[in-house]
């Protein structure tokens, strides 16, 4: 067997199939028959999804699951979105499903992303076309059924937070054909009439089919072009309509659109004691401040004489401080000025001229007495110099009878050795030079 070869376990070639899977297909919509349903205690399904010539197996986890409203069993045609992925242990490829309805459903649900599309292209889900909520609002408009349990929900809430607020309950179908009509002039009376600060329109949870009417485009266009903020809350919180896009807050349910419409009147009451606290210790502030202010300036006018006595005082201690200052700034000057007029004294030009000539007068007696001395210095060493070489002097030598002989080339002969026969010589006497040749 090659080395080269790149051995997988079973465990990891069921891990990269896995990959491979959740990759090239991470979403689809399936629509087959189910089958196999089992639902153990953990909330999980598991079942098979199947047609006339294959099958699959499914997995659909409790989260996703406890959105289904209506119940499934076995032999029900249905639709779903799932991810496909592969359960490792047994290496059976599977659907992860996220979104399960009845194969009835299927064609409500493309319409519905159809026209959700549609909206969004055009703008009506914008996030800053949202208009914001009045913070305490007076009058809050109701639109849904008076019988239903939606508004029985909203007005226990309202009483209980904020009995303030006045409530008007427009009356409107929630469900059926001729529900999206009335609830559009529900809408539309409100908007004409212009009462309430803030609509809450909504009603309780059912099926895809039951929360239709609030699917419908007239009425999406008709919460989006009205005059007054709109707080949809339809069915309950994984329900999602598109009158919950187009509206200006989304509440998970009617209770909670209650709660988001107006604010605790116990946290207001609470809010409100303690900015009258934190009022109250200003206002003590401000008049311990103020007083404590007057109590100063009261004492700083009690006697005004008093006041102008020191201010006097104070003027005639700086007049003097003034006058002394002026006297010792021209004493300082006086002195500066006499230490200047003395050093220009002291560098007058003629007085100075006449130091230089007087100098120089010095200077030229201590060089004729300097060359004077040098001179008789230099003659003291020559009559010295002359008296050594004359003791020293071969002329002198010469007077006492002795002579001096030298070859014919002038050199000075100081032995017999150095003569030979017939050589010329010269021989220097004290009165002349008498020429010679040996024998």
């Amino acid at each position: 067997m090659s080395k080269t070869k790149n051995i997988l376990s079973v465990s990891q070639l069921n891990q990269s199939a896995k990959r491979a899977l959740e990759q090239s297909l991470p979403s689809v919509w399936v629509q087959g028959e189910l089958t196999n349903l089992a639902q153990p205690s953990s909330g999980h399904w598991y079942f098979t999804l199947k047609d006339a010539r294959a099958q699959v197996r499914c997995a659909m986890f409790r989260n996703k699951n406890i959105g289904i409203r209506s119940p499934i069993q076995a032999g029900d045609q249905v639709l779903l979105q799932a991810n496909v992925s592969l359960y490792e242990g047994r290496g059976d490829y599977q659907l992860i499903v996220n979104n399960l309805q009845k194969a009835g459903l299927g064609d409500l649900h493309q319409q519905y992303e159809a026209l959700k599309n549609t909206l969004m292209a055009e703008g009506l889900f914008a996030e800053q076309t949202k208009r914001p909520l009045p913070p305490m609002p007076k009058t809050i408009g109701v639109i849904s059924s008076p019988t239903g349990a939606a508004v029985h929900d909203i007005l226990s809430v309202l009483k209980r937070r904020y009995p303030l607020a006045n409530v008007i309950i427009y009356p409107a179908q929630v469900q059926g054909t001729e529900a999206p009509q009335s609830l559009i002039k529900a809408l539309g009376l409100a908007n004409k009439q212009l009462q309430c600060d803030v609509i809450i329109l909504g009603r309780g949870g059912g099926s895809l089919e039951d929360l239709w009417a609030f699917n419908n485009e007239q009425l999406v266009r008709s919460i989006y072009a009205s005059l007054i903020p709109i707080i949809s809350a339809v069915g309950h919180e994984v329900d999602f309509t598109l009158a919950d896009f187009v509206a200006d807050v989304r509440a998970p349910t009617p209770s909670a659109a209650a709660e988001a419409a107006v604010p605790d009147i116990q946290a207001l009451r609470t809010t409100l004691i303690e900015k009258k606290r934190q009022l109250y210790k200003q206002i003590n502030t401000s008049i311990v401040d103020n007083k404590r202010r007057l109590d100063l300036a009261s004492i700083a006018l009690h006697n005004p004489q008093q006041a102008l006595r020191n201010h006097q005082q104070r003027l005639d201690f700086y007049e003097l401080r003034l006058h002394k200052t002026i006297h010792m700034a021209i004493a300082s000057k006086r002195t500066a000025f006499n230490t200047q007029l003395q050093q220009l004294n002291s560098n007058n030009p003629k007085q100075h001229l006449q130091q230089i000539k007087q100098k120089k007068k010095q200077l030229l007696q201590r060089l004729q007495k300097a060359i004077c001395a040098l001179l008789d210095r230099q003659r003291q060493r020559y009559m010295n110099q002359v008296a050594l070489l004359n003791a020293v002097s071969p002329l002198n030598t010469l007077h006492r009878g002795y002579a001096i002989a030298r070859n014919a080339q002038g050199c000075v002969i100081s032995s017999v050795e150095n003569v030979q026969p017939n050589t010329q010589l010269r021989i220097t006497l004290q009165d002349g030079i008498l020429e010679t040749l040996t024998l």
